[in-house]
């Protein structure tokens, strides 16, 4: 328990500015299928990039297994058999920005 009224007073002052700055988190399905197509995006383009699947699921924050299951998903949607043919899918759609040399 904190009685110190300079620490009390800080406390309070950092949870006002906080709360100030916060922005509402948004729940329910909508939000759900936000951030699922949010993560889809970034293994896309991680995997145009070229990464391996435990690189994406470390940069995406998600295990292997699951992250593994995200881009056989992305392979069905785009109807592609490799990582490759998933690219160029991906591109022809407009999902991806085309690689300038």
């Amino acid at each position: 328990m904190v009685r110190e009224p300079s620490i009390l007073s800080y406390l309070c002052a950092s949870f006002e500015q906080s709360w100030h700055l916060a922005t509402p988190y948004q729940t329910g399905p909508l939000a759900a299928h936000t951030a699922a197509t949010e993560i889809k995006t970034t293994i896309l383009a991680l995997m145009a990039n070229g990464l391996k699947d435990e690189v994406i699921a470390k940069r995406t924050g998600l295990s292997a297994r699951a992250c593994r299951g995200h881009i056989a998903d992305l392979l069905t949607a785009l109807e592609a058999h490799s990582r490759f043919q998933a690219g160029v899918n991906a591109t022809r759609a407009g999902l991806l920005e085309p690689q300038r040399l």
